[in-house]
């Protein structure tokens, strides 16, 4: 399309849409929908060209060495939006902090015993893959163990040593 083919456009988007035209429209060289309101930019725009992500919203910042920052949207980091935010490294960091802010010394994976922390392929979840031998969410119980959180459990089981 021609730049001033895409001026008109801009030019006739802001009148209709009541909004301020950019002046002078023939520094105006691109046109983007990518806002809630239609956004006509000047050639050397570094959102122009949509460099964000996943969804990233780009927005302008003059004295960055871009030009621009990406806003990223939930689960998602990066200079581009383009590193997504792994649950299982979210949950060993926040399991790290709390092993700081505490005397007992904890396991800094979220999963126990040789157990392997594994991302959801749906879901921003983990789940613990437990080695054999091992069960629980993180692979605290070893296999074969009573848990002592069910009443009618120790019962059962006192009954049975008797």
């Amino acid at each position: 399309m021609s730049s001033s083919l895409v001026n008109s456009l801009c030019f006739l988007v802001h009148f209709y849409l009541n909004l301020t035209p950019t002046f002078p429209p023939s520094a105006l060289i691109s046109f983007s929908f990518n806002r809630k309101d239609p956004e006509c930019y000047p050639p050397d725009d570094p959102c122009s060209e949509s460099p964000c992500q996943n969804s990233g919203i780009c927005v302008r910042a003059e004295g960055t060495t871009r030009g621009f920052v990406c806003q990223c949207p939930l689960f998602w980091w990066g200079d581009f939006c383009e590193k997504h935010i792994s649950p299982c490294s979210l949950a060993e960091q926040m399991e790290t902090r709390a092993r700081e802010y505490s005397a007992s010394t904890r396991n800094r994976s979220v999963c126990l015993n040789g157990g392997v922390c594994i991302d959801h392929p749906t879901k921003f979840d983990y789940f613990c893959k437990c080695p054999e031998g091992w069960t629980g969410d993180r692979c605290e119980q070893p296999v074969g163990h009573v848990s002592s959180g069910c009443a009618e459990c120790e019962i059962v089981c006192n009954l049975l040593l008797f």
